[in-house]
């Protein structure tokens, strides 16, 4: 009697059940942000530091919308960095994950965005944003990814 066809079929069964394991992040990253709505000139830019290894870089930021009228938000969000293989692709265009990303739990993820390098970043705020407007305005206050994405450059 040969054991080698169950055998086989235990095999390929334990290995297509596997389930998907946790990805420890590469490095963590800051950044401070100030964003205005979309029609305002300076749109929005900060900047952050990302420690990578044993170093710490720093880096300019833009692309975040906010989605109302005559807001400046200031803003810090924290997170961590996945699939970064070299610090020069920290830099580029980041857009955001529409699917579930298998390696965070659903309560750790913020806003999850990727970039043309594969890096990946999981952004949460650290504290309310605050925000600056005209007492006209409404009060709720929508954050949102500027449709060229969240763009980062100048990684020193």
């Amino acid at each position: 009697m040969s054991y080698a066809l169950p055998l086989a079929i235990t095999l390929l069964l334990s290995l297509t059940a596997a389930p998907v394991q946790a990805m420890n992040p590469n490095a963590t990253i800051s950044i401070d942000l100030r964003a205005a709505d979309p029609a305002h000139p300076k749109g929005s830019w900060g900047q952050g530091v990302v420690t990578y290894g044993i170093r710490t870089y720093r880096f300019q930021v833009k692309g975040l919308n906010v989605l109302a009228p005559l807001a400046i938000v200031e803003m810090e969000a924290r997170g961590e960095v996945y699939q970064l293989k070299d610090i020069a692709d920290l830099a580029g265009t980041y857009k955001k994950v529409q699917a579930p990303v298998p390696f965070l739990k659903k309560e750790d993820q913020g806003l999850v965005v990727k970039n043309q390098k594969g890096v990946i970043l999981n952004l949460k705020p650290v504290y309310k944003p605050k925000v600056k407007r005209p007492p006209f305005v409404q009060k709720k206050l929508d954050l949102d990814l500027a449709k060229e994405g969240l763009i980062i450059s100048r990684v020193e």
